[in-house]
């Protein structure tokens, strides 16, 4: 399908398909043939796991140092 040339000012609707809903919000888009993913709470959600994991690395590499040393 050729994409229409547009000129400066027209208005056009594109079309916007929902891919994915989570509590009612759509999370996951389909527009022009992209997929756009909703990006809220998600990196915030993402950093606080990946410091919750190297805590617990860390707290586990302690505990082999320590038992190595005995």
């Amino acid at each position: 399908m050729r994409r229409k040339s547009r000129q400066k000012g027209e208005v056009y609707r594109p079309v916007a398909t929902v891919r994915k809903e989570r509590k009612g919000t759509p999370t996951k888009l389909e527009i022009g043939g992209k997929i756009y993913a909703l990006d809220g709470n998600t990196k915030q959600n993402t950093i606080k796991n990946l410091n919750l994991k190297i805590t617990h690395l860390k707290n586990e590499l302690e505990k082999q140092r320590r038992n190595s040393g005995d």
